[in-house]
């Protein structure tokens, strides 16, 4: 059974996607064989460090005096091992973190080789707004969060992103 990885990127209704595998993990899911991959420590971005070498980590791991790289990246190959003890082929396994769209390509194939040793049938799904919209509505965040406003075409380049996860993942890359 498939590996489901949703990718983002930010802004295109993860958060949205993630409170509903979340609040269906007992009933729904469990019920139709299917695990969702979250742990306590990272929740949802296991993935993302387990596969991460170098990307800039997201705004809600870097901050002052609470943040350990190590640590989070520790966690998720644990976790990421037990996974791999337990997995069972008729089960299927879903992922979901925009923070994995930042991923360089050398991360992604990281990913995909690890992903592979659990099981080699993974595919990705990721969708994207329009540019406008989707740079209003991070720009909308930030302003909510406080945080500065970044000029947009400092963001990652979603076109060189979709090239590099379709790069890997050829036609189990799925673009929404």
């Amino acid at each position: 059974m498939p590996i489901i990885v949703h990718i983002g990127p930010p802004k295109t209704a993860s958060t949205t996607i993630q409170k509903a595998l979340e609040f269906n993990v007992d009933n729904v899911l469990n019920e139709n064989n299917i695990q969702y991959i979250i742990n306590s420590k990272c929740n949802n971005d296991v993935l993302f460090f387990t596969a991460n070498i170098d990307s800039p980590f997201p705004r809600e791991y870097n901050q002052p005096d609470s943040f350990k790289p190590k640590v989070y990246k520790e966690d998720a190959e644990l976790f990421l091992k037990k996974l791999k003890k337990s997995h069972k082929k008729n089960k299927i396994y879903i992922s979901s973190s925009e923070y994995l769209f930042r991923l360089s390509f050398e991360e992604i194939n990281n990913l995909k080789k690890k992903l592979s040793d659990i099981d080699n049938d993974i595919e990705i799904l990721c969708f994207i707004r329009d540019p406008i919209q989707h740079n209003l509505s991070y720009m909308a965040e930030n302003i909510k969060s406080r945080i500065s406003l970044r000029n947009p075409s400092d963001y990652i380049n979603t076109y060189d992103q979709i090239n590099a996860w379709e790069a890997v993942f050829g036609f189990n890359f799925h673009l929404y």
